[in-house]
């Protein structure tokens, strides 16, 4: 996936740039070394020294942490798509050799997080760059920025919670912390899931994505006089973080959809101190009845019936059985 920080830069354009073209992709390995050139999993390890490897393209960088060069071979016009193949190429090896590394009693998990660095290059001189999903950029805190983040009900959260509602406030500000430091949006959108079943999630429900969202939404409702959609958190709780659960190949998640799942949680955690601090609740159970027995319920679901479309229609049917 594109993402904002990168960049593509010739430095050696091919005449051709109209014809699909078959070259080499470059990517440099970081903590990885190979002292002779080396097939696996369907790629070419290079030593950095390697002949083969072009050194007019500066953003691939020959010093550490970088230990050597994966070489893919790639086939296209758009150097874009032609970097994204190579590195999916190179990613599932280097995710193999991981893996079947472990089987060494002498190699620790430390000795088995190299990857793929930032940069690329092709065989015809160009390359370019993509920032790793986690890299940072600076951010200046001045005035406006301290009242924002002082204005908003989870600025009040203590270092040591002391009752059960501020434990499980604290729980989801963590998860969430985690998804904001994930490398993949799947991952970022299980802790948010994580982080939201933290705050209104309730172990001993069978059907957990439908409540877990008309909940959310009835947060909302109570808090804002508005309400999120539930159908969108319904629709990823079943779909994604369930089948990720449970092993089963789930739709493709992107930065996006979880970029906003993510806001949605944010609003959620204020909305869940602001609703517990209205109410005065000390437990989460307190507050989850509260929203389960608010007398606008009845209304959510009915709404949910007429608009939701067939997935609410045969939820809120099995679970009015």
């Amino acid at each position: 996936m594109r993402i904002d920080n990168s960049s593509v830069v010739a430095t050696s354009p091919s005449p051709n740039s109209d014809s699909p073209q078959r070259l080499l992709c470059y990517l440099p390995v970081e903590f990885l070394t190979v002292s002779t050139p080396t097939e696996i999993f369907g790629v070419r390890l290079l030593p950095l020294k390697d002949a083969t490897i072009r050194s007019d393209v500066p953003l691939v960088r020959h010093e550490r942490p970088t230990g050597c060069v994966a070489s893919v071979d790639v086939t296209g016009v758009d150097p874009e798509n032609a970097a994204d193949h190579a590195r999916t190429v190179a990613g599932h090896a280097l995710r193999l050799l991981r893996t079947t590394l472990r089987g060494h009693v002498g190699i620790n998990d430390w000795q088995l997080r190299f990857g793929l660095g930032e940069a690329y290059a092709f065989s015809d001189g160009s390359g370019g760059w993509d920032a790793r999903p986690e890299t940072a950029n600076e951010l200046e805190l001045g005035p406006e920025l301290v009242e924002l983040a002082l204005s908003q009900p989870m600025s009040l959260m203590p270092v040591s919670p002391g009752t059960n509602l501020e434990r499980q406030a604290d729980i989801g500000l963590r998860w969430m912390e985690r998804a904001r430091f994930a490398g993949e949006p799947i991952i970022a959108m299980l802790y948010l899931f994580f982080a939201l079943e933290s705050l209104l999630g309730d172990k001993s429900e069978g059907l957990k994505g439908g409540a877990l969202a008309i909940r959310r939404a009835m947060l909302s409702h109570v808090v804002t006089g508005g309400f999120t959609d539930p159908g969108v958190t319904f629709f990823l709780y079943e779909k994604v973080r369930s089948a990720a659960i449970h092993g089963e190949d789930s739709p493709a998640v992107t930065w996006d959809m979880s970029q906003r799942l993510a806001w949605s949680v944010r609003e959620a955690l204020n909305e869940y101190l602001a609703y517990a601090q209205a109410g005065g609740f000390k437990r989460r159970s307190r507050l989850l009845q509260a929203l389960n027995t608010h007398p606008d319920r009845p209304s959510l679901l009915k709404w949910l019936g007429e608009h939701g479309g067939g997935a609410w229609a045969r939820y809120l049917d099995e679970t009015t059985r």
